[in-house]
């Protein structure tokens, strides 16, 4: 009798260690989905949109001076490594002179680049697991990591600091971050 009884105690106790784990489970998805909901919103904010907007007229606007004929079709479309080289630099040249006369430009340039480092953060520590932050950050809204932010940062670290020889470490994480998200087709 006292055998039974423990064996079902036993029982019960299991069933109650796994309907605990499960409501745990469920307890840290919603806590994940506040965090990342967050996220979104921040990113989806006014001052974001303006600031992204921003940095990606600016790059078009060195696009235009580069390449004086180019059509307005073409300034998304994918270029070479030499051309791509050519106008990173170019990005980052003109920022050093805008940066000492326009700081609300600047502001905006650290705005993205702090959300992108929060992101980057986030991958690294696997604070939300890569399908989920890849089903709302994609190759596309990532290229302006390599494209414009590292550019800038590269040539405004050097500006800042002219006889220092090391690399932020951020630049790899963001780098990271946009290296990891896997192409997704349309």
């Amino acid at each position: 009798m006292i055998l039974a009884v423990a064996f079902w105690a036993g029982k019960l106790a299991k069933k109650s260690l796994e309907a605990a784990m499960a409501s745990l489970g469920q307890a840290e998805k919603v806590k994940t989905y506040q965090f990342l909901s967050d996220i979104i919103l921040s990113y989806r904010s006014k001052e974001m949109l303006i600031a992204v907007s921003t940095l990606y007229n600016f790059n078009r606007e060195m696009m235009k001076k580069l390449w004086p004929d180019i059509k307005k079709s073409e300034l998304n479309l994918p270029m070479c490594v030499t051309c791509r080289r050519k106008l990173q630099k170019e990005l980052g040249e003109t920022y050093i002179k805008r940066y000492e006369e326009d700081s609300d430009f600047h502001h905006k340039r650290r705005t993205v680049k702090g959300f992108f480092e929060l992101l980057a953060g986030i991958h690294k520590e696997q604070v939300i697991d890569d399908d989920t932050l890849f089903n709302y950050w994609n190759k596309e809204t990532l290229s302006i990591i390599p494209n414009i932010i590292i550019p800038i940062e590269k040539r405004l670290f050097k500006h800042l600091n002219p006889k220092s020889k090391e690399k932020p470490e951020i630049y790899k994480l963001m780098r990271k971050l946009y290296n990891d998200c896997p192409e997704r087709s349309k």
